[in-house]
């Protein structure tokens, strides 16, 4: 599928050179949103682009450092989030996953914890956890009417089975806010990354001065290169493209787990994200135990105590197995995780 790409390479290159920069990246854009099929993207012109998705997260960072704004962050979540914000002088409060699902607690902790900006990501690295459009309508009202910011961290997007347009909902609402969008999770090109940093039209003119301090631009390269994977992508369909794959290697985890005390569970909602969340709870080994006895065999997986970034030295159940890896890496993996993981706990 991609191969036309693979032999265009060098003519994606002398077509950039030839671009300016402002509309590469224009294109990168409306690519996206033509894949996405939001016209609320395609017409904003509010948008920075960054190397990657922890660029945009950094300078989301220096934004809340700035104006002196208080992050409540979704918990569980990947560390380097929290770490990011704390590094920039941030004050972080935890929002565990649940109170996104009842307003009136969020309602709570946002008064209580003086959270000036709700940070989600959706779907949820590592558990899957998304809500749904109507859950999410709700959600941006609310934070408008309280006039707190959000933070959307969509780097996981193409894994949701039932997509919305998260953008229209966001500018129907009128909420102040900041999305994250990124390639890297989705289109294997090595270390070669783009991400999207999107923000509402009252907070823009900092979010880009901030910008402009960190970057001057992207790789127009690698712009022109994901707008064209995005359009084929848009072509054949996500389904074939992302999900059909991702479907594939969860159901070689649950192959690999049959017959262990160990559990791949499945988010909320129709998500089908490129790694699993394990849970360990019925082996009655920690986390670490389990990592530590994996690794003893050359299998590498993250403890999951590290994604309660608001209690990191706290035991936890879980651990994550990423599935981004070569097929044959992650055959022989799979392979010598279902051998071993029941020795674990015998």
């Amino acid at each position: 599928m991609y191969a036309s790409v693979e032999d265009r390479l060098s003519e994606i290159w002398r077509e950039t050179a030839s671009r300016k920069m402002h509309d590469l990246e224009a294109g990168f854009k409306d690519a996206l949103a033509r894949l996405l099929h939001s016209d609320a993207l395609r017409s904003s012109r509010h948008f920075s682009i960054s190397p990657t998705a922890s660029s945009s997260v950094d300078i989301v960072a220096a934004y809340m450092a700035s104006e002196g704004v208080r992050v409540g962050l979704i918990t569980p979540a990947f560390d380097n989030l929290n770490l990011m914000m704390r590094r920039r002088g941030v004050d972080v409060t935890p929002i565990p996953e649940a109170e996104f699902l009842d307003l009136d607690r969020l309602r709570d902790r946002v008064v209580q914890d003086r959270v000036g900006c709700v940070f989600l990501v959706s779907p949820n690295n590592p558990t899957g956890f998304r809500l749904s459009r109507a859950e999410f309508t709700e959600l941006c009202t609310l934070c408008a009417k309280l006039g707190k910011l959000l933070v959307v961290d969509l780097t996981f997007r193409f894994y949701a089975e039932e997509p919305y347009d998260e953008y229209e909902i966001l500018h129907s609402s009128g909420v102040s806010y900041f999305t994250v969008e990124d390639t890297g999770k989705t289109w294997p090109t090595h270390d070669l990354k783009a991400s999207l940093l999107a923000y509402s039209a009252d907070i823009a003119a900092l979010a880009r001065q901030i910008y402009e301090e960190i970057f001057l631009c992207s790789s127009g390269f690698a712009l022109s290169l994901f707008a064209e994977l995005f359009d084929i992508t848009h072509e054949e369909g996500v389904a074939k493209c992302i999900l059909d794959e991702a479907r594939h290697r969860r159901a070689r985890v649950d192959a690999a787990l049959a017959g262990t005390q160990y559990r791949s569970t499945s988010g909320r909602g129709a998500v089908v994200l490129p790694l699993a969340w394990l849970d360990c709870e019925l082996s009655g080994l920690s986390d670490l135990q389990v990592t530590d006895g994996l690794r003893s065999t050359g299998i590498a997986v993250l403890p999951g105590r590290h994604f309660y970034w608001n209690h990191p030295g706290r035991s936890s159940n879980f651990i994550r197995l990423s599935l981004l890896r070569p097929d044959d890496v992650l055959r022989d993996g799979l392979d010598a995780i279902g051998r071993h993981l029941p020795t674990l706990s015998s």
